[in-house]
């Protein structure tokens, strides 16, 4: 999802007291991203099974830079057809010096 930049100008056209042409054009483009992106049910995160977190986290580029950027979010899907490993929402960090990605589990609390 690409938010788009917030304006510089004056949000008031001085003349008119009106929202300006730019603010207009930015809120237009904001709220068609929004409901195109955040249905009904909000944010998304995409979904990949287990077995696809190692390849996203370890793909790396022609130039050897790692194309999963920190902070990705995914759901995991668990393939274990004993569902003992549960589906989780996982976060990919950064490592401070060598910028390596790796996922971590985010703890979540239901809601009563």
């Amino acid at each position: 999802m690409r938010i788009p930049s917030l304006p510089v100008e004056k949000m008031i056209d001085p003349t008119t007291k009106d929202l300006s042409d730019t603010w207009r054009q930015f809120f237009d483009i904001l709220i068609n991203t929004l409901q195109t992106y955040a249905g009904e049910e909000g944010l998304v995160a995409p979904s990949q099974p287990d077995t696809n977190t190692n390849i996203i986290q370890n793909n790396q580029l022609q130039n050897g830079a790692y194309s999963c950027l920190g902070g990705n979010i995914l759901y995991q899907v668990s393939t274990d057809p004993t569902h003992v490993i549960p589906d989780q929402l996982i976060v990919a960090i950064l490592a401070p010096v060598t910028r390596i990605p790796k996922f971590y589990s985010i703890n979540v609390t239901a809601l009563p």
